[in-house]
């Protein structure tokens, strides 16, 4: 009987570590769903809590989620600061400037709601690339966002704020980028370079294009 005694007392702390463990799981806290995503600010993609972008890094977490094939459809993404990609001071500053890659293709198009909340991203440098802007293809909204002294090249299809919007809409935009292209340029517009059944509305471009056809400056085709 002292035997069992002993062997039942040495039990007992492993018995009281197990029994507290158990507690802890069955009352441990559910998982959080108002979380944010990783590579945001905070949000969860809807209307009243979307997703906040504040400073570069998150603002190319962004363009790349898409790039890779996230079209965030359905989902809200709001700019809360100006960003400032390369510094635009110097005149010579696109021989110095980190190049943009635009927000989405033909293959992996953005179809989310993008507010810019009236903020501005300056220093957009994007050479030669196809679908060249701060959004590159568009499916979706583009609302109340500016894009500053920035400089974009293309071959074709080239716009300061989207290069590309199939029916989306942008609207309450203003742009002040360079569009530069060669001798067969074309669609190519101050806010977007091709709107294939979509609305622009109350935008404004003060930046200078040079193209060969279809050039506009607000729209190069709509």
């Amino acid at each position: 009987m002292s035997r069992l005694i002993k062997q039942l007392t040495k039990l007992i702390p492993t018995i009281a570590v197990c029994t507290l463990l158990m507690c802890m799981l069955c009352f441990a806290a559910p998982e959080d769903e108002t979380a944010p995503e990783a590579g945001f600010a905070s949000g969860i993609g809807s209307a009243s809590d979307p997703y906040v972008i504040e400073n570069i890094e998150q603002l190319e977490f962004f363009a790349s989620s898409v790039n890779g094939g996230n079209s965030y459809s359905g989902q809200f993404i709001l700019l809360s600061a100006d960003i400032e990609l390369n510094d635009t001071t110097d005149s010579d500053w696109t021989k110095y400037a980190s190049a943009w890659q635009p927000i989405g293709s033909m293959d992996t198009p953005f179809a989310g709601s993008f507010d810019g909340g009236g903020h501005t991203v300056s220093g957009v440098y994007v050479d030669g690339a196809a679908y060249a802007g701060f959004f590159g293809y568009s499916c979706g909204d583009i609302r109340n966002f500016n894009i500053g002294t920035s400089y974009i090249s293309s071959a074709a299809y080239a716009g300061g704020i989207c290069a590309y919007s199939e029916s989306g809409i942008i609207m309450n935009c203003t742009a002040a980028a360079q569009l530069s292209g060669g001798e067969q340029t074309q669609y190519m517009g101050g806010i977007c370079g091709y709107n294939l059944s979509g609305a622009v509305i109350d935008c404004t471009n003060s930046g200078n294009i040079r193209g060969v056809s279809s050039i506009g400056g607000i729209c190069g085709y709509s």
